[in-house]
């Protein structure tokens, strides 16, 4: 007759059956999934031969001295005892001892994968493309189950909203791989409604279920995508190839999307911008007024030289007018030689004029290139006010959209509007208080 057990009878008996049959063993394995209690001091993790998983503890007595050697991916021999936890059917080993026993098949062989695409400079910045700030659409590689895509959602909509493409994928098994592939291939080949960048997600999970994300295929897929990669897998420190060939790493899929502007910020760019042609324009407003009177001080001096130079010779000539008197009365010879002296001056002074012409013809064409100079300055004046005229608040309000503000702050969130108080919204033509 079969015997009939309680769950506690039957789980205390595999406790001893296993205690009594393997009450010391000598396992060989790879460490994996290390997991240290801060607050008990013990240290949980497994050790793996290929799909094969069995449980392992080492206890704070002696966690010390055995710490150094639980290292991920390293392969070990490990002695201890076989026991179960009395509250359910899971069996693990408590660990006494540790022996290094070199480095792990898988993790040797992901060593040697990683040397060997780093050799051919899929890991360098010189290929990691630029990220847009402010994308007009994302496309999103993950699973529709599970928080990644809600987590996303919920930070664009408070930070960003934008369009986002879900192109629905696993992301735990040996079939993710393939599917992730096919979906950057898809992305890559749009002709239309391309996203601004990807981004890979998944919400962390244990090294055996995020170890996929080395696969080479996956990896130089990234690598040739057209489309830059975010990926946010979301196993922070650890990185996978994956993370060191994506254009960009996010430690968890919202980080993916946190770094994007937002409308405030671009506000305050349009603002910044508004006010610094504002400064600019009056800048060069005041500057072409100083030289418009500057130059306007320069078109009188002609007139002044030529004014103090017929002074000067009308002063000569009275001067030389006396001076002939006075000769018509000297002796002949006197006179002759006073006559001589008067043409050569006559001559001297008739040279100074041609060269005072010549100075005022030099000086005319200088007043004309300023005056072209002033014209380029109108056009450039122009220009800029129609671009100010563009770049302004009002213009923008003109295109349908309106400012509401209450209590002299402007509202950005329909949360931050209090329904009991009055408020008011700015038209392009007017402003319209609403109690």
């Amino acid at each position: 007759m079969i015997r009939l057990f309680r769950v506690s009878e039957l789980l205390e008996n595999i406790k001893i059956t296993l205690s009594e049959n393997f009450p010391i063993v000598d396992v060989q394995g790879e460490i994996s999934d290390v997991n240290v209690n801060s607050k008990s001091g013990h240290i949980y993790f497994n050790l793996k031969e290929d799909k094969n998983v069995i449980s392992c503890a080492c206890w704070k007595n002696n966690a010390p001295k055995l710490q150094r050697l639980i290292i991920e991916g390293k392969q070990v021999k490990l002695r201890g005892r076989v026991l179960s936890y009395p509250t359910n059917s899971k069996f693990y080993i408590n660990v006494a001892n540790i022996q290094e026993d070199g480095v792990g098949i898988a993790q040797q062989n992901l060593l040697i994968l990683k040397e060997k695409l780093n050799s051919e400079g899929l890991f360098l910045d010189i290929h990691k493309k630029p990220i847009s700030k402010y994308p007009k659409s994302i496309g999103l590689i993950t699973s529709s189950d599970g928080d990644v895509i809600n987590d996303i959602k919920t930070t664009l909509k408070a930070t960003y909203p934008t369009k986002l493409y879900l192109y629905d994928v696993p992301v735990q098994g040996e079939d993710s791989v393939s599917k992730i592939v096919e979906a950057i291939k898809y992305f890559n080949d749009l002709k239309e409604n391309i996203p601004d960048f990807l981004i890979i997600a998944r919400g962390g999970g244990s090294a055996e279920d995020l170890f996929h994300f080395n696969n080479e295929a996956l990896v130089r897929t990234i690598f040739k995508s057209k489309i830059p990669i975010i990926t946010a897998i979301g196993h922070d420190p650890d990185s996978s190839l994956a993370d060191l060939v994506a254009d960009k790493y996010a430690a968890t899929p919202t980080a993916s999307v946190a770094f994007l502007g937002n409308n405030l910020e671009l506000r305050e760019n349009i603002k910044i911008l508004t006010e610094h042609s504002e400064y600019l324009l009056g800048r060069n407003f005041s500057y072409l007024e100083k030289n418009l009177i500057n130059t306007s001080k320069l078109l009188k001096t002609p007139s002044l030289i030529i004014k103090n130079q017929e002074t000067k010779v009308d002063y000569l000539l009275t001067k030389l007018e006396g001076l002939a008197w006075q000769l018509n009365n000297s002796l002949s010879s006197k006179a002759q030689k006073l006559e001589f002296m008067l043409e050569r001056q006559k001559q001297v002074l008739n040279h100074n004029f041609v060269n005072y012409s010549l100075a005022i013809e030099g000086f005319s064409s200088k007043v004309n290139n300023f005056t072209n100079n002033v014209k380029d300055c109108e056009q450039r004046l122009f220009y800029l006010s129609r671009m100010l005229n563009t770049l302004s608040f009002k213009e923008t309000l003109k295109r349908g959209f309106s400012v509401v503000s209450q209590n002299g702050k402007i509202v950005k969130s329909s949360k931050n509007l209090k329904a009991t108080e009055g408020f008011e919204i700015e038209f392009f033509d007017g402003k319209r208080e609403v109690k």
